[in-house]
């Protein structure tokens, strides 16, 4: 009994001694916590300069299996995807990569941002990661610039995987749809506060974050506001890229995700993908919002495999 109530004494004092850490040093806390995540899902962090671009990226897997490129949304990362894409790194070479302007890529103001920039950008990198053949998954933004890409280059797309994707219009007003006519821009917070309440929008059960990353992930959200803004403003302004008229002529094999209760991107889109391209495969996970990689990732890393492995 002395050994054990020694032993809660120690675990106690260990508690304590990382709670101090974190509270005064909350940034080294957070990369400790983002390492530790990337570690436990098999992820090793690398870089790669394309075109004067420094591009920062996860990898896992066996070099010589089939890849799969994972592209993140609007306000995303690389980091999304890491409870995800754990379930199946150990088959699949796995490369999860920060687009120009986030996370750790190069974010330059004067950049072209908008999707078809984007996809140029993005098939230099593949390139010189000696990518000639993959399976190409996007979330969101990252979903709508996948099926660009898959359109553009469908040689080199195996297959084409799409999480909650914009570049359709929706036959449903999503609530988000909404709180923009009446002038709010929630996907762009400018408090801390008002990046909790984005996390909680998204998200039917909003996924665990520890503290102090959610803390630290808000301040940056919040200082980088006028750069999103600036972003977002192009991407809406395009309309070049929709994908009304591209996704017909797309035949490798697609998958659909989306969240029942998704309040960005109403689910209702995933009918009129099913109708321009009648061989997807479509899942509606119903306990998830827009982020069903993070709120469902077993499941949807389970349903993602299946689509793999009926192609």
């Amino acid at each position: 009994m002395i050994v054990l109530r020694r032993a809660a004494l120690v675990m106690l004092a260990l508690a304590a001694a990382a709670a101090g850490f974190a509270l005064l040093f909350p940034e080294a806390a957070t990369q400790l916590a983002i390492a530790g995540e990337r570690a436990r899902s098999g992820f090793e962090h690398r870089s790669l300069a394309v075109d004067g671009t420094e591009w920062y990226y996860l990898e896992a897997g066996p070099i010589d299996s089939e890849a799969v490129v994972l592209v993140h949304g609007f306000g995303g990362d690389k980091d999304n995807w890491l409870r995800f894409a754990r379930h199946f790194s150990e088959r699949y070479r796995v490369i999860a990569l920060d687009l120009p302007g986030f996370g750790e890529t190069t974010r330059e103001p004067d950049r072209d941002y908008r999707i078809p920039a984007q996809a140029e950008a993005l098939e230099a990198l593949l390139a010189a990661l000696d990518l000639e053949r993959f399976h190409l998954l996007g979330h969101s933004m990252g979903g709508h610039l996948a099926a660009y890409y898959a359109h553009r280059h469908p040689a080199d797309v195996a297959t084409l995987a799409l999480v909650t994707n914009s570049g359709l219009d929706s036959p449903v007003p999503s609530e988000l749809q909404e709180l923009v006519a009446s002038g709010e821009s929630p996907l762009i917070p400018e408090t801390e506060a008002e990046y909790r309440r984005l996390v909680e929008f998204a998200s039917f059960e909003p996924p665990f974050i520890p503290w102090p990353v959610s803390k630290v992930l808000a301040r940056e959200a919040v200082a980088a506001a006028p750069f999103k803004r600036r972003i977002r403003d192009s991407l809406l302004a395009d309309r070049s890229a929709r994908l009304e008229p591209l996704l017909p002529e797309i035949e490798m094999p697609v998958f659909v995700l989306w969240g029942r209760h998704d309040r960005l991107l109403d689910v209702t889109i995933v009918d009129v993908i099913k109708t321009l391209v009648p061989h997807a495969r479509s899942v509606i996970l119903e306990d998830a919002g827009h982020l069903p990689m993070l709120e469902r990732p077993a499941e949807s890393a389970r349903h993602y495999l299946e689509f793999l492995d009926a192609r």
